[in-house]
């Protein structure tokens, strides 16, 4: 319970980051993610083996790239924008 109250305090505590129009829109409208995307953009950034998840072959929707991808769900969707 303890655990769930800081990592939901520090969710809340994140400030805005800034980027441009166009990146703003692809991170709110992602659905497929890679894991750097994931990492630099989710809430929730996936560290160690503490979180599975099921990755295929495709393309960001952020970086626009072809890799490994994931849904962005996987990530706690986007920071604070």
């Amino acid at each position: 319970m303890e655990q769930e109250k800081s990592a939901s305090s520090s969710v809340e505590n994140q400030k805005p980051i800034a980027i441009s129009s166009e990146l703003k829109e692809r991170i709110l409208n992602a659905f497929w993610v890679c894991d750097d995307c994931g990492n630099a953009f989710g809430r929730n950034p996936k560290t160690g083996t503490d979180r599975l998840s099921t990755y295929s072959p495709g393309k960001c929707d952020i970086c626009e790239e072809e890799k490994i991808v994931t849904q962005f769900r996987d990530f706690g969707y986007n920071k604070p924008l």
